[in-house]
């Protein structure tokens, strides 16, 4: 619970044992794509959901448009979208769904290039993909969620990385740590409605990569 600090409490289970999958959601669901289960397993084009507000285990909401782990997913109250990834590849897929209603994802559009562990940060209109390998890359990508189409060029992050966290309100989005391979500590914001550079915002307690970021937009974790 965001509003008091405690320990994490057993919500349930997904219904795939995997790791390298992404998450997104609305204040009615959460959503959990591709991935895979480990050792030298091959990627899942899973998508599972909860209700947030009840606990309890995953229940399918259908598939990827292509089985891949390393993907990185934003959304706003309606859609969730997932991007890039690798398949044994990487790619520059970005998949979406209808949050509201089960079923599979569908084509959005396209990464300008084929990247894996990107980020995802989103306002109620446009939905921005940051960092990612290989490289690593300080790019930021950005779509207009409500309408299909391929990413254009948002601006660039203080630094080049990949495997961030990140953490979005309906106005500003953040993302901190990742690796370069070498891990970092570097919190940058952005102003999602305004296309440009990331600002510097401050730095993690820790240095820091691979984990997860997110908000209710009052603050973040």
């Amino acid at each position: 619970t965001i509003a008091s600090t405690g320990n994490a409490t057993d919500f349930g289970d997904m219904t795939v044992i995997r790791r390298g999958l992404t998450g997104a959601g609305n204040q009615t669901r959460g959503i959990f794509s591709g991935g895979r289960a480990d050792p030298g397993a091959n990627p899942t084009d899973v998508i599972d959901y909860v209700t947030i507000a009840a606990t309890g285990n995953a229940v399918d909401f259908g598939n990827l448009t292509a089985a891949r782990r390393y993907l990185g997913s934003t959304a706003n109250q309606t859609r969730s979208l997932s991007a890039s990834g690798t398949t044994g590849s990487d790619t520059n897929i970005i998949d979406y769904v209808e949050i509201a209603t089960t079923g599979n994802a569908a084509d959005f559009g396209d990464l300008v290039e084929n990247r894996n562990s990107v980020e995802g940060n989103a306002s109620a209109t446009r939905g921005l993909f940051g960092a990612g390998s290989p490289g690593p890359t300080n790019q930021i990508a950005a779509v207009t969620i409500a309408s299909l189409g391929s990413t254009f060029d948002f601006g660039d992050l203080t630094q080049a990385r990949m495997d961030p966290m990140s953490a979005s309100s309906s106005i500003r989005g953040v993302w901190c740590g990742g690796a370069t391979p070498t891990k970092q500590d570097t919190i940058d914001y952005v102003t999602i409605a305004t296309a440009g550079n990331g600002v510097d915002f401050g730095n993690l307690s820790a240095a820091a990569s691979e984990g997860s970021g997110l908000s209710n937009g009052h603050g973040g974790l």
